[in-house]
């Protein structure tokens, strides 16, 4: 079954590069894009996406401020943060308000497929070696 995938990012040539990483696997379809948080949440609602791609940093809101209102108007959608903020306190946040993964843009290539496919598997997912070293045992 193909999982149905919302791509989300300010920098339109950024979420073109992701649609073309999942472009050949057929296991995903990008149905949507929204450039900031807020055409997210109603892109969500409309769409209703197996999984969300969401960077943190965007315009008229925030993805840690996306996530909350996406849950409830797209509670079946699964969340994925493909962002460049590596701070350990981002990292727990977006887990805390409900995310399922979490990647460093810089390694999206290497890690989007993986991460897809244990977010549909319910399993939860943090991306690249450093990230892990810099979040430090998790709670």
């Amino acid at each position: 079954m193909t999982s149905t995938i919302l791509i989300v990012d300010d920098f339109r040539a950024y979420r073109s590069y992701v649609r073309k990483i999942l472009q050949g696997n057929p296991e995903f379809r990008v149905i949507g894009e929204a450039g900031d948080g807020l055409t997210a949440v109603q892109k969500a609602s409309e769409m209703q996406p197996d999984v969300i791609l969401l960077d943190i940093n965007m315009p008229a809101l925030s993805g840690l401020d996306a996530i909350r209102l996406i849950q409830k108007v797209s509670p079946g959608s699964r969340v994925i943060f493909v962002t460049a903020e590596t701070k350990p306190e981002l990292i727990r946040k977006a887990f805390e308000h409900g995310a399922s993964a979490y990647l460093d843009k810089m390694c999206v290539e290497d890690e989007l497929i993986s991460a897809l496919r244990c977010v549909m598997d319910n399993m939860l997912f943090l991306g690249t070696d450093s990230l892990a070293e810099e979040l430090g045992p998790v709670q």
